[in-house]
């Protein structure tokens, strides 16, 4: 019965004293509206952060058409040189002569590797897999530092070589699992070593003749490298012939910021150069990711610092407001328990009425931002329900841990004057 009694005094309370409550619950209210705003706007930053560095395949190059003089850009970590060789040709016509012994000719099968099925009148390039030949150049790498950390990420650290080196030798050619497969041969250790030739039984073209096999590679590394559409067959350029496409220069950095900075170095002397659009992206969002991060901590500071003077005075004045009815519980025989049960109780229904009032201005803030300003930003505010209820639960605990102190101190006040006095004033 007292239980249900200090419920039924604290909601007739509550009610009766609209206009001081509703001042309550609009002080709570703000702290809730300012939290969940900033909070998610800065968790949508840094979710749009971690989906350009997972979606994008090594971002971190620059790609030119003419070398660069390394003196002159400092943030250049690695260099990658390519020739890339396409003769237009699918792999069913094309021969894998091993030692001079062993003939294996290229399956054309590709379907498998996608998980739609094609439809009636597909063109056959779609499901075929490509003849195609990249020629590394000595002085450069195969795969940078970046893309064997892409690699180990998103494959739970698994190690791009099978068996074998990578380094690229003028007599050796490297083949990955996927490529040896579509010959039909399986991808073991004992490979290695092989002399491999690559010809057009038809033409009579050789694309490769009598190479070492140096290397096999994992082939998921071409799906997460810089060069996703590679041929995953890999030659050192010496043994590149006339019909090579020119070289393309790539120069990595250590981090998606420093590549931008570096490609904007390399435009600003008129040199063309290309890389992946999303760079600049991931430069104006980390950008806001440093400035909300500052923002949010010195407004957090300020929140934790002036939110016991802004919540004692609003608690100063609802107590001195509500002194005699306080008074007036103990003389009708309520214990001090009791009183700040009901107390209480009243905190708790204007943390309810502001978590409700707060959430619904927090998404109508973050709606209007999304309306008005997510293009200039480059972000836009999504948040997941359960940060969104994580979020309010901490604010409006954290609220009532702090307003169950202020209540105690003022019960305890409150239990130490006379009843007589308090109501005689």
């Amino acid at each position: 019965m007292r239980i249900r009694a200090c419920f039924y005094m604290a909601s007739r309370n509550f009610l009766a004293k609209r206009r001081t409550m509703a001042k309550l619950s609009a002080a709570y209210a703000m702290v809730i509206v300012v939290v969940l705003c900033l909070f998610s706007y800065r968790e949508s930053i840094n979710l749009q952060i971690n989906t350009i560095v997972s979606k994008s395949a090594s971002a971190c190059y620059v790609e030119t058409n003419e070398p660069l003089d390394l003196a002159d850009y400092p943030a250049v970590t690695e260099t990658k040189i390519i020739r890339g060789f396409d003769p237009l040709l699918t792999i069913d016509q094309i021969t894998l002569t091993i030692n001079d012994s062993e003939n294996h000719v290229g399956v054309d099968d590709y379907s498998y590797d996608f998980v739609t099925e094609f439809l009636p009148g597909t063109q056959k390039d779609m499901y075929s897999v490509p003849f195609k030949i990249d020629a590394y150049s000595p002085e450069g790498v195969i795969f940078s530092a970046q893309d064997r950390r892409e690699f180990a990420d998103k494959n739970n650290g698994a190690q791009v070589l099978i068996a074998g080196d990578l380094a690229p030798q003028e007599d050796g050619i490297i083949l990955s699992d996927y490529m040896l497969q579509r010959f039909g041969l399986a991808p073991v250790k004992s490979l290695i070593g092989s002399r491999i030739s690559m010809v057009n039984p038809k033409t009579g073209d050789v694309y490769c003749q009598d190479l070492t096999l140096i290397g096999i590679i994992d082939s998921r590394m071409f799906y997460t490298e810089a060069n996703r559409f590679n041929a995953q067959i890999i030659i050192a350029e010496a043994n590149a012939t006339e019909s090579y496409a020119p070289a393309v220069y790539r120069y990595y950095s250590e981090d998606y910021s420093s590549t931008y900075r570096l490609a904007l170095a390399i435009t600003s002397d008129n040199i063309r150069c290309r890389y992946n659009s999303l760079l600049e992206m991931y430069n104006v969002i980390e950008n806001q990711q440093l400035i909300v991060g500052k923002v949010v901590s010195i407004i957090l500071v300020a929140f934790f610092a002036a939110l016991p003077v802004s919540v004692l005075t609003v608690l100063y004045f609802y107590y001195q407001q509500q002194k005699n009815y306080r008074q007036m519980q103990r003389a009708m025989g309520m214990k001090d328990r009791d009183v700040f049960a009901c107390a209480l109780l009243e905190q708790l229904y204007c943390l309810l009425a502001a978590a409700v009032i707060g959430t619904l201005l927090a998404q109508v803030l973050i709606m209007l931002v999304n309306v008005y300003f997510s293009e200039v930003l480059s972000v836009r505010i999504d948040v997941r329900t359960e940060t969104m209820f994580l979020l309010l639960f901490a604010t409006t605990g954290a609220l009532l841990v702090f307003t169950a102190v202020v209540t105690g101190i003022s019960s305890w006040r409150l239990s130490r004057e006379s009843i007589a006095a308090s109501l005689s004033q």
